[in-house]
């Protein structure tokens, strides 16, 4: 008995390590919801009672930095400021009680969002984080135009890189974290140096938490097109020696390409062969690794302050002699 309730609590203890990031973002959401006057919806009562109940004592353990976000922390602000701590349970019966367009409580709780997302502070730590994205995309985007000056044409592969859940480590994100890094600079290692796969020009990075598939990488490998073609095998190699090679069968991941060879993307493809004359698929490939350089708050929050953005050196770019390129009528 002793033994099954040890177990019992090993398992809760994972599953609760596993749900932080996933209850960070689900409380961003959740005020950004709250606060747009476009979007006159209410929270799944729920929902907000789940994530009112959170301990912040336990949240600062497993995320150090949550209060970096800050939408989690109008979050909590409110709580404190309109839920009484000793009486907790007592006021969510309250907000579950009725419709929350008439709740007392809840309007109050709604009301400190709404005043303290407006507010001049508020809005500078959003704009400062946007200019940070910004800054990351025109990096990337230089990036981008520099291989596109280089190359006639590029063969661009996308990858979503996995890490398989291992339920039984008590302190799950700490042992998480540290062995998908490991696993990352490996990977990195591998694609420059490697003989045993097509090793890229240059590649763009983010680490991720998605709710289905938890943390993971996705990728972006720039080719020079006029001595790689097969992108949708390209693709298979490298995931392939990802989880077998790099992560010891530990690994899993999502070719992008195959599901862009079945029409996945529509006209949003931005991968496999990209001419430096078709601005479209160029302008699909941009998007594709803007994608990339967005703000993660819940990630950063118990990364302590670990990079979550990547990108290899600019390429050197060749003498500009030599035959011009043509440039076809229809895209002039």
């Amino acid at each position: 008995m002793k033994e099954e309730y040890a177990n019992t609590t090993v398992t809760q203890t994972v599953f609760e390590s596993i749900d932080t990031v996933r209850d960070l973002k689900d409380i961003e959401n959740m005020v950004k919801q709250i606060s747009d006057p476009s979007r006159d919806k209410h929270p799944k009562k729920i929902n907000l009672t789940r994530l009112l109940r959170i301990n912040e004592d336990q949240l600062s353990v497993e995320a150090p930095l949550y209060y970096m976000n800050p939408y989690v922390e109008v979050f909590f602000s409110a709580k404190s400021a309109v839920l009484s701590s000793f009486l907790l349970e007592y006021d969510l019966k309250k907000i579950l009680s009725g419709r929350l367009e008439s709740n007392y409580t809840y309007q109050n709780f709604r009301q400190y969002v709404k005043e303290h997302t407006s507010n001049p502070e508020f809005k500078m730590k959003i704009r400062s984080n946007r200019k940070s994205e910004r800054k990351r995309e025109v990096s990337t985007e230089s990036y981008i135009d520099a291989f596109i000056q280089k190359h006639a044409r590029l063969i661009v592969v996308r990858l979503d890189l996995y890490l398989t859940l291992d339920t039984d480590r008590v302190n799950y994100t700490k042992y998480f974290l540290k062995n998908i890094m490991y696993f990352w600079s490996q990977f990195r290692r591998d694609i420059k140096e490697s003989k045993a796969i097509p090793n890229p020009e240059g590649f763009i990075g983010s680490f991720e938490y998605g709710h289905i598939r938890g943390f993971h990488f996705h990728v972006i490998l720039i080719y020079d097109g006029s001595k790689n073609q097969r992108d949708v095998y390209i693709a298979q190699e490298i995931g392939e020696h990802w989880k077998n090679k790099i992560t010891g069968g530990k690994g899993s991941y999502n070719n992008c390409n195959l599901k862009a060879s079945l029409g996945g993307y529509g006209d949003r493809n931005g991968t496999g062969r990209i001419d430096h004359y078709d601005k479209d698929k160029i302008n699909n490939f941009k998007d594709a690794a803007y994608y990339l350089c967005k703000t993660d708050f819940a990630l950063q929050a118990v990364l302590d302050n670990e990079r979550t953005y990547f990108r290899g050196n600019m390429p050197k770019l060749g003498s500009a002699r030599g035959r011009r390129r043509r440039i076809l009528s229809k895209f002039k």
